[in-house]
């Protein structure tokens, strides 16, 4: 299984590398070379908390060193950002498939067969495998609060102050990465009120994971602390770019659900709510109770508070997966066991198999789909080497916004919504000398729709007075979107 989840993760990582990143890759890799370059261990920006960067840190230098080993490079400043991407996502990956692994052992506390099934979701689910492929906060996040599901679980099986502790660290950490792991701080919190014992402690256990916690997150992110007016201001920007939704546009939170039924597909969403409810009634009925009331409340938690702000991306939802791995799981096996109360034996190998088949196979086939497409040269790709063949280095290129990128040493890039939003001779004024336009003919029905009388006299004006140079178009070998370059002829 784990194999498996390597493979998903790790296969054609190339893939992108360095013209369709993910939209924050170079955020944190960029930014990761800097720091490396310049010394310094202050993060550029306090839009994450610091310990990403010092994550890939260790991975960037390793990196580096066996390109000093191969003679890639001679000095640092001679190396580019886009010969890091592969290791870096390779870490990533890594940590994606120590996740599948944590899963396994959380599962155990309901059993082989669950921990197996639950493991194996994971394992296969599109959004943690897309995710586990790129440079970004989503994944270690939830790999820290998986850590800090299992090392609760732990603490209340055996309560002492250190495994309480343990569980508010890795709470820490993955707040230090992202802050909305932050919410996570409910799981450790919730177990040290609900763990009983002659030698256990509300207050003590509930001090251990706060001081836990604490310790950890600065210990991530130390410039919080080193830093604490640039931290502060950090804070406030991001406070003014995610805003409370505004009552009248309602809660966000079915857009969360909507992603997560996404990623499961039917089935396996609905046996992840099924597991859900039917841990909320084993609450009143069965024990132990906390690992029960963490798989339903954490959850509903983090998408309700996720839902109250904006703007909305799905990955952001990614470390309620687990959790609702774990759900799916149970559901699969309570149905199986309530079978077995009416005497239904002859069938119970077949109707576990029929609904581990349902939850596993359409994410399964989803996410072997998405590792083959990304296995094929897209016309991204063949856009990329067509200007690397025929556009001297240092060229200024526009480029409408989701068609592509150039590395910053390669060549001068600026973003536009669409190349019509300026005339030829703005172009040439600014210095432009090609031109990148996404076809309409590329998108749905819908899309093309939205074009207008006069968006398609501007393209008509464009062409005619600039040159049409290159044309790639989507097929079998190479898919993706219809490209067209234009070049911006001098006056």
């Amino acid at each position: 299984m784990l194999l498996g989840a390597a493979a998903l993760r790790l296969s054609s990582l190339h893939s992108g590398i360095p013209y369709a990143l993910g939209s924050d890759e170079p955020v944190i890799l960029d930014n990761v070379l800097r720091m490396l370059k310049d010394g310094s261990l202050r993060p550029p920006f306090f839009d994450y908390p610091g310990l990403v960067f010092y994550l890939q840190l260790p991975v960037v230098g390793l990196r580096f060193l066996a390109g000093l080993v191969t003679g890639e490079w001679s000095s640092l400043a001679a190396a580019s950002a886009s010969d890091f991407y592969l290791w870096s996502r390779a870490f990533t990956a890594l940590l994606g498939v120590g996740t599948v692994y944590l899963v396994y052992r959380i599962g155990l506390r309901w059993g082989m067969r669950h921990a197996l099934l639950a493991a194996a979701l994971l394992a296969v689910m599109p959004m943690h495998v897309r995710e586990s492929r790129l440079v970004l906060t989503d994944v270690p996040m939830t790999f820290f609060v998986t850590l800090a599901l299992l090392l609760t679980l732990r603490a209340h099986e055996h309560p002492r102050l250190s495994a309480f502790a343990w569980a508010g660290v890795a709470v820490g950490l993955g707040t230090a990465v992202k802050y909305t792991a932050g919410v996570a701080l409910l799981v450790p919190l919730l177990a040290a009120w609900l763990t009983s014992g002659p030698r256990h402690s509300r207050g003590w256990s509930t001090a251990a994971v706060g001081g836990g916690f604490v310790f950890a997150f600065f210990l991530g992110a130390p410039y919080a602390i080193l830093d604490l007016t640039g931290f502060l201001d950090g804070l406030a920007n991001l406070a003014a770019a995610y805003r409370p939704r505004d009552p009248a546009d309602g809660h966000a939170a079915w857009v969360y659900v909507k992603h997560l039924m996404i990623t499961f597909h039917a089935p396996g969403f609905w046996l992840a709510v099924l597991g859900l409810v039917v841990s909320a009634a084993q609450l009143v009925t069965s024990r132990p109770r906390l690992p029960r009331a963490l798989v339903v409340l954490f959850p509903v938690v983090f998408v309700l508070a996720l839902g109250n702000y904006s703007p909305i991306f799905g990955r952001y939802v990614l470390p309620v997966l687990p959790f609702a791995c774990l759900a799916a799981s149970i559901a699969v096996f309570v149905t199986v066991s309530v079978l077995q109360r009416f005497g239904a034996h002859r069938t119970l190998m077949v109707v576990q198999l029929a609904l581990a088949a349902l939850a596993l196979v359409p994410p399964t086939l989803h996410s072997i789909g998405y590792v083959r497409a990304a296995a094929v040269a897209s016309t991204k790709a063949v856009a990329y080497r067509w200007f690397e063949a025929n556009v001297p280095p240092g060229a200024l290129v526009v480029i409408e916004h989701g068609a592509f990128r150039f590395p910053s040493d390669l060549y001068r890039s600026v973003f536009v919504r669409h190349v019509t939003d300026k005339t030829l001779d703005q172009y040439r004024e600014m210095g432009a000398q090609y031109l990148v336009e996404i076809l309409y003919d590329s998108f749905d029905a819908a899309s093309a729709a939205d074009r207008d009388a006069a968006a398609d006299e501007a393209y008509a004006d464009l062409l005619g007075d600039g040159e049409e140079i290159a044309d790639f178009r989507p097929s079998s070998s190479h898919p993706g979107l219809a490209l067209r370059i234009i070049r911006v002829p001098p006056q």
